[in-house]
């Protein structure tokens, strides 16, 4: 690219932007309102002696600086601003002075030059997406005509420099992705420039959210996102009166919403998400808001109603919350919302069909609630639906005919609920504008009839653009259509069509089709036959007698009569069993159980062999998979053989019914039968646990790239713990086995949260809790070197940080951890591992427990790490 040239085109543009916030004075820049020295802060400020030659000696020593390879050593020769000809590439000039430096993204390795705060006439400074580190030199206070300082996407580190409050003519100050540590400077509100925007996201940046900055009323943008702030957001912010974007998602701050943010007169943006907020939803909100994100917090209470009087809201946010009640019909006055996600929350009632006026809604997501009641027909009234997520819910009736008018929706999922009835024929019609529909899942409901030959065939059916359809758990019959085989254009087609209720589909699975199954369920037999087997040939005869017909009918209700006799027969007999078997016994397994509960009838899955469909087993018992308010559950059935731990269970399962957090199985209910019979009620966890996932690929924990997935992992079991232990919590038994996965196998989850003090006792008793291997020392009695107590400590949050110590040991060697293992004190590393792997192993291993980090230390350790983009 050439240099850039100063054409009179290019000099009158960029003065005319100058002239905006510079004076031009005597051939020369001054900030507006200053005096004859306005550099006289009683610092090394000083317009002395500067000129062009200064100037390209500050860029010299910015370019001898830099670390091989560097790009500017033959590409910066000669005069930086010559009279005539190119300036220096990515080096603008006006009046023989440096006025722009632009080097975005030229791969610079080196630190920041003091030296550029003698770049007096300097109006912009671009020097993001490099490789720059070092700390932020407070001498460049000096700039006072600078008005945008672009760092961003570097490996800065240090602190907030306090001198940046005298950069009067800033506008623009952006540091994000660096690694800034430190806390936010009291100073900054003394910047009076306006309409300022400062992004300071992703970086390690601690303490409380000042106070003062309240009197900062210049500012209009803050990007506080993806740091380490903790504290209460400040009432106070209220006075911020030309504050418009306000970000402060992934810290951990607390507290409510203050009521007195609803006076925030042109705030429009306001994220709050992934912190630890909690309280009611305010009643108000400001009346300019249009986007609005507080997702990933513990908020409770209900939807305000009054929040349909924010007319423009485009963006509403609220995922993974406990928000409970009914969604208000009010809201359909919003009618400018594009975005509305409630997803992971405790909503109950319908689906309000006055929410077909919100015309512009692009994208609704009520996964995981508990919403009933049918699907609004009126609901094909929303034209420009795009996606639409309402699984894992409690919805009956029918696939509404209406919803064919949905032309422009990409992604429809409606799975794990209870729907019924036929597959609609006119759905072929669904995302045919755009021929965008590619994902339909109609999985886990119960819609019975065959699959419509319409949705594969014409110029408008869904064989343009459908990749995927779900249709696995229904009582579907007859065969895929053959058209299917187009479906999906260069990219087969993939159907969900097993585990089916019944017979299944029929036939076999036409080209270009990928049939696939929920669990790794066969879908076809060694021939290649579908589990339906081979579909009936269509009847040819043109009409039958009418003593063909009454002779069909007799024969069907003698038939009918007969199933139900021995229907009840077997109910009766296997009622009996029931009765006369342990829970544990494998006739009892033979039985589909259909338990009666205050929330809803529990029905336990029943596998081909008629057996209950088993996902684990352990110390604590047996797991099941089950069906739940039309929701697939696992259910736990507790070994308990003492009568007296009754009273344990009811304490326990009083505290999981307080817990909520996206780390953390849910609980969602309980059955205590007279017989003892103690069973939990937990959300289903599709993927497995990660004991599973070791076990079966021994050679992964040898990747680097499995190090920064067991990152992930890791941070996900770090979160659970700091929400456990701020409740003062103990989870007791951290082991692979009870680290469960969702379906992506991304998303880890803590499991088995109280079981052991369910059925060993109180964390003040001396039974001991936890899986040997995994157990911390002073659970066994052990004592630290220099330990001369006779008495036994009391038990600490601590052990759960060393029994993750060991899970961090799985991680790396694939292996299990034994008792008195010397090499668990001086292990044997791979090479891949990263060090820091092993030094954040070893601190949570400490045998004195005073020595292991606390939760919030271990978290914000392996926050670092995914900050920067790497594994531990």
């Amino acid at each position: 690219m050439p240099a850039t040239r100063r054409s009179p085109m290019i000099r009158s543009t960029v003065l005319s932007l100058l002239i905006k916030t510079m004076l031009v004075s005597g051939g020369g820049f001054r900030a507006p309102g200053y005096d004859a020295d306005p550099f006289d802060l009683g610092q090394p400020c000083t317009q002395k002696g500067l000129n062009l030659t200064t100037d390209q000696q500050a860029l010299e020593d910015f370019r001898d600086s830099l670390s091989e390879p560097n790009p500017l050593k033959d590409l910066w020769q000669g005069p930086a601003c010559p009279s005539d000809g190119a300036a220096w590439k990515g080096i603008l000039c006006f009046y023989d002075r440096v006025a722009v430096v632009n080097l975005e993204g030229k791969k610079l390795i080196g630190a920041l030059p003091a030296s550029f705060a003698n770049l007096s006439f300097l109006y912009l400074m671009d020097l993001h997406n490099n490789h720059l580190s070092g700390t932020l030199p407070p001498i460049w206070s000096c700039m006072k005509q600078i008005t945008k300082i672009n760092l961003g996407n570097n490996k800065l580190t240090g602190t907030l420099p306090q001198r940046w409050s005298h950069m009067t003519a800033l506008q623009n100050l952006t540091l994000s992705n660096n690694r800034l540590s430190g806390t936010l400077p009291a100073s900054w509100p003394n910047m009076t420039t306006v309409n300022t925007r400062y992004s300071l996201s992703h970086n390690l940046l601690t303490g409380t959210l000042p106070s003062n900055w309240s009197t900062w009323q210049t500012v209009e943008s803050l990007d506080l996102a993806y740091n380490r702030l903790r504290g209460t957001l400040p009432p106070e912010y209220s006075n911020m009166t030309r504050l418009k974007e306000f970000n402060v998602q992934g810290n951990s701050i607390v507290g409510h919403m203050p009521a007195s943010w609803s006076m925030m007169g042109n705030i429009t943006i306001l994220n709050l998400a992934s912190n630890n907020l909690q309280g009611w939803l305010p009643e108000n909100l400001p009346t300019k808001l249009y986007s609005l994100d507080l997702s990933h917090n513990s908020l409770n209470g209900t939807l305000p109603a009054a929040w349909s009087s924010i007319s423009n809201m485009t963006t509403m946010m609220l995922t993974g919350n406990s928000l409970k009640g009914a969604l208000p019909p009010g809201w359909s006055s919003l009618s400018n919302l594009n975005t509305l996600s409630l997803a992971n929350n405790s909503l109950t009632g319908g689906l309000p069909g006055e929410w077909s006026n919100m015309t512009q809604l692009q994208g609704l997501d009520l996964y995981q609630n508990h919403l009933g009641g049918v699907l609004p027909p009126s609901w094909h009234a929303m034209p420009n639906l795009l996606n639409i997520n309402i699984s894992q819910n409690n919805l009956t009736g029918p696939l509404p005919l209406q919803w064919a008018n949905l032309t422009k929706l990409s992604t429809l999922d409606l799975q794990l609920n209870m729907l019924n009835g036929p597959l609609p024929t006119s759905w072929a019609q669904l995302g045919s504008d755009r021929k965008s529909l590619t994902d339909l899942e109609l999985s886990f409901n119960q819609l019975t009839g065959t699959i419509p030959l319409d949705w594969f065939a014409g110029v408008s059916s869904l064989r343009v653009s459908l990749l995927r359809l779900g249709l696995a758990s229904n009582s579907l019959r007859g065969s895929i259509p053959p058209e299917a085989t187009n479906a999906g254009g260069q990219h087969p087609l993939e159907i969900i069509i097993a585990p089916m209720n019944g017979p299944g589909l029929c036939g076999t699975i036409p080209p270009n089709v990928n049939a696939t199954s929920q669990g790794g369920i066969a879908t076809t037999d060694a021939s290649g036959l579908l589990t339906g087997g081979l579909c009936p040939m269509p009847d040819t005869s043109k009409q039958l007698s009418k003593t063909a017909i009454a002779g069909s009918c007799i024969g069907a209700i003698l038939c009918a009569a007969l199933a139900t006799a021995l229907g009840l027969l077997l109910r009766q007999r296997q009622y009996m069993r029931q009765r006369h078997h342990s829970l544990g016994s494998n006739s009892a397994e033979l039985v589909t159980f259909t338990y009666q509960t205050e929330a809803g009838t529990l029905k336990f899955e029943q596998g081909r062999d008629g057996r209950r469909v088993l996902l684990g087993k352990g110390s604590f018992g047996k797991v099941y998979k089950a069906r739940w308010q039309g929701l697939l559950v696992a259910v736990k059935i507790l070994n308990a053989d003492d009568t007296s731990q009754q009273d344990d269970f009811r304490k326990e399962v009083a505290m999981l019914e307080g817990l909520r957090h996206t780390h953390i199985v849910n609980y969602l209910g309980h059955i205590f039968q007279e017989s003892g019979e103690m069973m939990l009620i937990t959300e289903l966890m599709q993927g497995g646990d990660l004991g599973t996932r070791l076990r079966n690929d021994m050679e992964v924990p040898r990747r680097t790239g499995w190090y920064r997935q067991g990152c992930y992992y890791a941070l996900g079991i770090a979160r659970g713990f700091v929400y456990l232990h701020s409740r003062k919590i103990i989870w007791f038994d951290c082991k692979p086995s009870n680290v469960l996965l969702d379906h992506s196998g991304m998303l880890a989850k803590i499991a088995d949260v109280g079981l052991c003090k369910m059925l060993a006792g109180t964390h003040t008793e001396t039974a001991l809790r936890g899986t040997l291997g995994y157990m911390a020392p002073e659970l066994m009695g052990y004592k630290h070197d220099g330990d001369e107590s006779h008495t036994r400590h009391p038990v600490t949050m601590a052990v759960d940080i060393y029994s993750f110590g060991l899970l961090l040991w799985a991680i790396i060697t694939g292996e299990q951890p034994r008792m008195h293992d010397e090499s668990l004190r001086k292990p044997k590393v791979p090479d891949e591992c990263p060090p820091r792997v092993m030094n954040l192993y070893l601190a949570c291993t400490a045998l004195n427990p005073q020595h292991r980090p606390t939760a919030f230390e271990l978290m914000e350790t392996i926050e670092e790490c995914v900050a920067a983009g790497q594994g531990f």
